[in-house]
């Protein structure tokens, strides 16, 4: 319908410049209003097309997606999925430092925004701060069950890094060593950091979480920041360190 506007849209200018001429200001008055009509009903019919194709899903509220995923709809499970995916994978890995660790936590999580839609409670939390509860507990229970695991992977990142320190940018460094000292980290300490620092998520959503009260996790992340410093500084000593043994190593062998 769009199409077939805008083709006979010439066809209306031209039959209107070939009748009578009446005046300038008359003919020009009535193009104004030609067009101003035209431009009205492409507008119209855009709006028109594009609610058809985006759909009503897009304005819907949390009450109604949840009721429509319990419900067994699977586009509107989808669209959650796609709008909550990255969030939940960049906490999963922050949390684990293991990309697969991370690519399991976010299928679990988002397998059970699917069988557990119906036991979602609206008055506790939204949609994204009961996903990234679910992510949490997975998080933690991971770190609990293969802490031997996921050190080995650490370590070994960690020798990789220092083997090529020398060729990488600083911002990798720094990059590095916060990965390293968020590790280190307690997991509830590392979470509340990440939920709060990297997630964007507010302190009454993040409490929420990790069902403490908004008072326990200021006190928290207050002693998980001066940990963290503690941390980094450390690293960044170690690192001095290491960097002067090269150089020396080097200087002997030449």
């Amino acid at each position: 319908m769009l199409q077939h506007t805008i083709t006979e849209q010439p066809c209306r200018l031209q039959a209107s410049a070939s009748r009578p001429d009446v005046g300038k200001s008359d003919g020009l008055k009535s193009r104004k209003e030609s067009n101003k009509e035209f431009s009205k009903e492409v507008v119209k019919e855009l709006r028109e097309e594009l609610k058809e194709a985006t759909g009503s899903r897009y304005m819907l509220t949390d009450e109604q997606i949840m009721a429509a995923i319990a419900g067994g709809d699977q586009r509107i499970y989808a669209d959650t999925v796609r709008q909550h995916s990255r969030a939940i994978a960049y906490y999963a890995f922050r949390m684990l430092s293991s990309q697969s660790g991370a690519e399991d936590v976010a299928q679990e999580t988002f397998l059970r925004l699917w069988t557990h839609a119906d036991r979602w409670q609206p008055d506790k939390a939204g949609i994204s701060t009961w996903l990234h509860r679910i992510a949490h507990n997975l998080c933690i229970d991971t770190l609990r069950k293969d802490r031997s695991g996921i050190t080995d992977e650490l370590q070994d990142e960690t020798e990789d890094t220092q083997a090529a320190v020398e060729q990488k940018l600083e911002t990798e460094q720094r990059q590095h060593r916060l990965q390293q000292a968020l590790s280190m980290l307690p997991e509830r300490q590392r979470s509340a950091l990440i939920l709060t620092h990297y997630q964007g998520l507010s302190n009454q959503a993040v409490a929420t979480i990790m069902d403490l009260s908004v008072d326990a996790l200021e006190s928290l992340l207050a002693r998980t920041r001066r940990a963290l410093k503690t941390s980094l500084t450390d690293l960044q000593s170690n690192n001095s360190l290491q960097q002067q043994g090269a150089k020396a190593q080097r200087q002997e062998l030449t």
